[in-house]
């Protein structure tokens, strides 16, 4: 082969180049722009394709020079670029939520409890892939990455909560334990929900089994560790590295106090309240009723001792019936005896051997003992009386109690809307003065006035709400509920008040039915019976002695062998005491005792009626004042909306604003207050007379 050179001629090839003959391929593949060589190659039973990757990237390393580079593709090149992007996005959500809670809780102490339950989940979901033989992988670091969002609510319970309490005044130590005390429920509640709801992802299979059980055993087993570590860890780590809200509400002030205490009343019934999260019972006066006297203990206790009373008055227990008694013995005798007879020698005989035995049936009847049984069984009877009426006694004064008790938490709950009213009031006029402010048209004056009086009404919100707290915990205690602070609602929502009752009914319901009165006139009777007890026993008595027996005897020596002796005997017994020196004393003292329980019966008849009179008179001069103050809460509201209008406006200060206001609150307190003392005069007048039980009806 020949080519031309710049001279012209031709030049053979061979002089300028040399051929080499070798073997190429075909074709040339290309990966990312150079020539590249495929590798494949399938994982050995028990490794992951991250121990794979490891080991192919550790044999590149040994046997290709800096010339040759490396790259992933397929299922490898996917899991690479998963893994790091979801280390991304786990540092991401960390991050994003340590901001979200920072933000929520104004502190950057407090995220930090939270976020101390992170590890906690992580670490449990590693544990329990190590027990079952899972393996770190994409599903399996997804299920990680919705940890941390469930489990940092747990967190978020107790420290929320426990900064609620604090706020209200707690101390650090004492609002954590009361926020785990309290929050325990619903953390246990969500948490063991959302692993019951995973469980069939652990225990997947089928078509993409693998996938599912990777993040079922992870989502589960850190959900499982954490629940149980943070009811510990975050309790011990809140006391030491949490924010301490009572020194920072202390130096809090103006506009800042103001939104901190609306945050508190906006809160709160998700705070102090949050047991009301799952259903709670309705109650009625009568199911009130129906449960305490149920449960009550003095209620049980005095229907106990009823029981005793009427299972004493027996006629056996009263002496009617004869006792009869059975009897049976053996005896035996070894006598030595010397007999002398008047004519003839002395007779001795020694180790005489003389056996008895006996059986008999014995009946003791007395008769009469000056008619002192029947006055016994008289007693027993009027004894057993006076145990219905202490049973009935109880029973009434529990009605009476929780009657007026369950009014008393329907008069917590009507003033708790009248404060949640008032917070309302202020917090619209700090509004305005807040916005007269920004305009030029008010002044700093106005709006430190305005925030002074609504941190005055939400104080009172707040202290309001313990005490209906502290009503329903008192009505749970009356009905004997195990838990004493059990949330429960009622059914009226008024005081409802009974306008028909009339003196006369009520002094001869008093006179006939009262059960005070009915067991002074008991215990007298008791005291006469006492007094012809003592009589009875100038009186004679007379008894009766009956049997039937059977004796035989054995004789060693003498001219009879043995004996054999049965049949009946009888008598009767007939006495009188001749004289007694205690009984003159007795019945002297038992006459004044007749005498004082007839003294008793008649001042107990008086503090009824004076009773009865005292609390008609309150009971009449209540629904007067009921009827004035309905008129003066119409008059105040009038004249707060008038007032309301004028300040709107601007023709009305913010003192004279807050006094109109005042007025509407006091209104509404004082008809309120009329409407209990009311109630409270009905229970007293239907207790005294009697007629308490209704309330059951």
């Amino acid at each position: 082969m020949y080519v031309r050179n710049v001279d012209g001629r031709m030049i053979q090839m061979d002089n300028l180049v040399a051929i080499d003959e070798s073997i190429a391929p075909p074709q040339l593949y290309r990966y990312n722009r150079f020539v590249s060589a495929t590798v494949s190659a399938g994982l050995a039973r028990g490794y992951t394709i991250g121990q794979g990757l490891d080991e192919m990237d550790r044999i590149a390393a040994e046997v290709l020079d800096d010339s040759f580079r490396t790259a992933l593709s397929g299922e490898s090149k996917e899991f690479r670029e998963s893994s790091s992007s979801l280390m991304f996005a786990l540092v991401l959500a960390v991050v994003l939520i340590y901001l979200v809670l920072a933000a929520q809780f104004e502190s950057f102490k407090d995220p930090l409890v939270v976020m101390l339950t992170v590890p906690l989940a992580v670490a449990g979901a590693l544990v329990f892939m190590f027990a079952t033989g899972g393996t770190m992988n994409i599903f399996s670091q997804i299920g990680i990455i919705m940890l941390i969002g469930l489990v940092a609510k747990n967190g978020i319970l107790i420290v929320e909560f426990a900064n609620q309490k604090q706020v209200a005044g707690e101390g650090k130590g004492q609002a954590i334990l009361d926020a785990s005390l309290q929050r325990l429920r619903p953390i246990l509640m969500t948490s063991f929900s959302t692993i019951l709801g995973l469980l069939p992802l652990a225990f997947a299979s089928g078509e993409g089994a693998r996938s599912r059980i990777a993040m079922g055993v992870a989502v589960t087993g850190g959900m499982l560790i954490s629940t149980i570590m943070t009811l510990y860890i975050v309790p011990a780590m809140y006391s030491y590295i949490s924010t301490d809200h009572t020194k920072k509400r202390g130096r809090k002030g103006g506009r800042k106090t103001a939104a901190a205490a609306a945050l508190v009343l906006a809160l709160m019934p998700f705070g102090v309240g949050a047991q009301q999260h799952a259903p709670v019972k309705i109650y009625s006066l009568e199911e009130c009723l129906a449960v305490g006297l149920e449960r009550s203990y003095s209620v049980r206790i005095a229907r106990g001792e009823e029981r005793m009373a009427a299972n004493n008055a027996t006629w056996g227990n009263a002496g009617f019936l004869p006792e009869v008694g059975l009897s049976a013995g053996y005896d035996a005798a070894i006598d030595d005896s010397r007999t002398t007879p008047r004519a003839g020698a002395a007779v001795e005989e020694a180790g005489a051997l003389t056996q008895g035995l006996s059986a008999g049936l014995d009946v003791t009847w007395m008769m009469s003992n000056g008619f002192g049984v029947q006055t016994n069984w008289k007693r027993l009877r009027e004894l057993e009386a006076m145990g219905e009426l202490g049973a009935r006694i109880a029973i009434e004064d529990f009605v009476a109690a929780l009657t007026a008790e369950y009014y008393n938490y329907i008069q917590q709950s009507i003033r708790l809307k009248n404060y949640n009213y008032a917070v309302g009031l202020s917090r619209e006029r700090l509004r305005i003065v807040e916005a007269r402010y920004l305009l030029g048209s008010g002044s700093r004056l106005d709006v430190l006035q305005a925030q002074v009086d609504f941190n005055a009404d939400s104080s009172q919100l707040i202290i309001q709400r313990e005490r209906i707290a502290t009503s329903r915990i008192r009505l749970n205690e009356l009905m004997a509920c195990e838990d004493v602070d059990e949330q429960f609602g009622v059914r009226d929502s008024v005081i409802a008040i009974d306008h028909t009752l009339e003196w006369s009914e009520l002094y001869d319901d008093m006179m006939a039915t009262s059960a005070p009165l009915a067991l002074a006139r008991s215990d007298g009777r008791i005291s006469e019976l006492d007094l012809r007890t003592v009589k009875s026993r100038a009186y004679p008595y007379l008894s009766l002695d009956a049997g039937y027996g059977y004796n035989y005897n054995v004789y060693d020596r003498g001219g009879t062998r043995d004996r054999h002796r049965w049949g009946p005997t009888a008598g009767l017994t007939m006495g009188f005491t001749i004289f007694d020196g205690r009984r003159g004393r007795q019945i002297r003292n038992a006459r004044i005792e007749v005498e004082n329980a007839r003294l008793r019966v008649s001042e107990m008849e008086t503090a009824l009626r004076a009773d009865l009179a005292t609390f008609w008179q309150a009971y009449r001069n209540n629904l007067q004042l009921l009827a004035l103050e309905g008129e003066n809460v119409v008059s105040a509201r009038q004249n707060y909306e008038i007032a309301r209008d004028r300040y709107m406006l601007g023709d009305l200060s913010g003192i004279e604003m807050r006094e109109a206001q005042k007025s509407l609150l006091d209104a509404d307190e004082r008809i309120l207050v009329a409407q209990y003392n009311t109630k409270i005069c009905e229970i007293s007048l239907m207790q005294i007379s009697g007629r308490v039980s209704s309330y059951v009806e």
